[in-house]
């Protein structure tokens, strides 16, 4: 399953921090998650919010793609009950959380909670 999780242009985090995203930082991100060595990977869970553990986990990433100015994730272990969750429009919108050095560190399903990148395609 492909989702949208990000994309091109200028956003404001949570915290108030404002960059401009481009195709080459997309790329960087889809590079440093996809190429990660198997001894030391961090998969990236698929969690609801963003939660400062990332737990409890619904999913996992398994590789992301640029297509455009988007960057798309394939997930995969989906809980059945998330995936019901979503399918009933509980959460339509993502949000993704990054380390500093560019790398997922999870994509958070989102409920009422506006999403700082808009424009999205709606995961249901």
């Amino acid at each position: 399953m492909w989702i949208e999780v990000f994309k091109t242009g200028v956003h404001t985090d949570s915290a108030g921090n404002t960059r401009e995203w481009t195709e080459q930082d997309l790329d960087k991100i889809v590079e440093t998650y996809n190429n990660q060595p198997s001894d030391a990977r961090h998969d990236a869970p698929v969690v609801i919010g963003h939660p400062v553990t990332d737990s409890p986990a619904y999913g996992w990433v398994e590789k992301l793609e640029r297509r455009g100015n988007v960057l798309l994730a394939k997930l995969k272990d989906l809980s059945k009950e998330f995936v019901e969750w979503v399918k009933k429009g509980l959460y339509k919108k993502r949000s993704i959380a990054l380390y500093e050095n560019l790398l997922l560190k999870h994509i958070g399903f989102l409920g009422a909670v506006p999403p700082a990148v808009k424009g999205l395609e709606d995961s249901v």
